[in-house]
């Protein structure tokens, strides 16, 4: 072997950027959040046929364990890994606003589902303010994510000389 090789690594570099563990964290909140609001059957709802808004999903049993455990997984390491790259700099601040406000949907959208699928004795008054929470915030809350998470990439593309561009990691 030629003595310039030596030390040289031939594995290509690694493009890492903010976008994946920014989704990572956001498609991974609302079932963090599902889990963490629990089962909100009212107690007179536990009789053998209760009232649904919307049916829950039936899973087999360990499926919701797993899936949430992976949630949380994800969720963690997204978050780890955000900032981590923050201390790098090449997140700025601009991107955690965005990243807020879709964590803070995603959290009210866990609930949501939860109160469309409780259980209960006659109407459920609760899904029909779901319905209106899902309306009047947490779509005006993720449009707001995207406008602002829209405006980080088109800064960061349009002057990549600001440092705010996706770094190599070797």
């Amino acid at each position: 072997m030629p003595a310039h090789n030596v030390g040289v690594r031939n594995e290509p570099s690694v493009v890492v950027g903010p976008l994946t563990p920014a989704l990572a964290v956001v498609a991974s909140t609302p079932v963090v959040a599902w889990a963490l609001v629990g089962d909100l059957r009212t107690a007179s709802a536990r009789e053998p046929d209760p009232d649904y808004f919307v049916r829950p999903l039936d899973f087999p049993t360990p499926v919701p364990a797993l899936v949430v455990g992976a949630a949380v997984l994800v969720l963690v390491i997204g978050i780890s890994a955000l900032v981590w790259m923050t201390r790098r700099g090449a997140v700025p601040m601009r991107a955690w606003v965005a990243l807020g406000l879709a964590v803070v949907a995603g959290a009210l959208l866990g609930l949501f589902a939860r109160v469309m699928t409780a259980a209960v004795i006659g109407a459920n008054i609760g899904a029909g303010l779901a319905v209106l929470g899902v309306v009047l915030l947490v779509i005006p809350l993720y449009v707001a994510s995207l406008v602002i998470g829209t405006t980080y990439v088109t800064a960061t593309e349009s002057h990549p000389e600001s440092g705010l561009a996706d770094r190599r990691i070797d």
